[in-house]
């Protein structure tokens, strides 16, 4: 059974997105940040760019700057803006 950790997408007029996934991939501000399972905490800049995260096959929304914070198996990401792609 594949671990699994809960991605929230928030942007100022809605929630965007709220899923149990079994990884994240986003565009930090020093480059590309891959988040798993049991990540160590964090809290991070993030630039405009493509989230792609694993639920059931690959899923990808595009983004606008924000910030991203993980802790435990948590990862709340606020952004400008959310789209699927």
């Amino acid at each position: 059974m594949n671990e699994t950790m809960e991605l929230e997408v928030l942007t100022p007029e809605a929630q965007a997105l709220s899923e149990k996934v079994t990884s994240v991939t986003i565009q930090g501000s020093e480059g590309e940040l891959g988040i798993l399972p049991q990540h160590t905490a964090l809290i991070s800049k993030l630039e405009f760019g493509v989230l792609t995260y694993q639920s059931n096959g690959t899923h990808e929304l595009l983004c606008g700057a924000g910030l991203v914070e993980i802790h435990g198996n948590r990862v709340t990401i606020l952004v400008r803006s959310a789209e699927s792609k």
